[in-house]
């Protein structure tokens, strides 16, 4: 055989076994991506904090505070209330985050979703604090999450909540913290009403 021949026949080689790798280091790299980290077992020691990109819906999730709190943060933008360009949270992703027993934060971001999804959360048995910053609450949601006993606080910043909330809201008695920046859909007297049914709770609505 030729040099020349021999030559050639080697570069292939070399060439076929990187191109090989490098395909083989993206799959590996797209499959870690869009799988969800097991749910988290008791353990006392100190868990770094996990951020990780969900590709299916757009999102990028985080668990923070030695895994206790949970922030999933959509990547579209607001255009005006009640109208946002967001990404969604589907049911099997509700149901993952309901695995983590852990968790007592959570801040949904950017993101729509199924209120009836949100029944998902009552899994969570430390959950104490919700920040709702740009979603697509609506009443049937808040319905949800008044029957979670252990939330302590609640920040809803440009949901899709109107007066029908209001009872639901009365109903979480153990509310230290209720901040509402009103939807349109949100009366302005709500403030005097809940401020009324829920005199243990700070409450600011603006």
């Amino acid at each position: 055989m030729k040099p020349n021949i021999i030559l050639a026949a080697v570069l292939i080689f070399f060439l076929t076994s990187a191109m090989q790798a490098d395909f083989s280091a993206q799959q590996a790299k797209e499959t870690q991506e869009t799988v969800l980290p097991a749910p988290q077992q008791n353990s006392s020691a100190v868990k770094k904090d996990l951020v990780f990109e969900y590709p299916p819906a757009g999102l990028t999730i985080g668990l923070h505070e030695n895994r206790t709190a949970l922030r999933i943060l959509g990547d579209g933008t607001m255009i005006s209330p009640p109208f946002y360009q967001t990404s969604r949270i589907n049911r099997a992703l509700f149901e993952w985050v309901s695995t983590q027993k852990q968790l007592k934060k959570i801040t949904l971001e950017m993101v729509i979703f199924d209120d009836n999804d949100l029944s998902q959360l009552q899994k969570l048995p430390v959950l104490e604090q919700l920040s709702l910053n740009g979603t697509s609450l609506g009443d049937q949601g808040v319905g949800h999450l008044s029957k979670m006993e252990s939330i302590t606080a609640i920040a809803i910043n440009y949901g899709l909540i109107t007066d029908h909330s209001i009872p639901y809201l009365l109903q979480m008695k153990k509310l230290t913290y209720l901040t509402i920046n009103r939807s349109r859909f949100f009366p302005l007297n709500a403030a005097t009403a809940l401020k009324q049914g829920l005199p243990e709770t700070q409450v600011q609505i603006y």
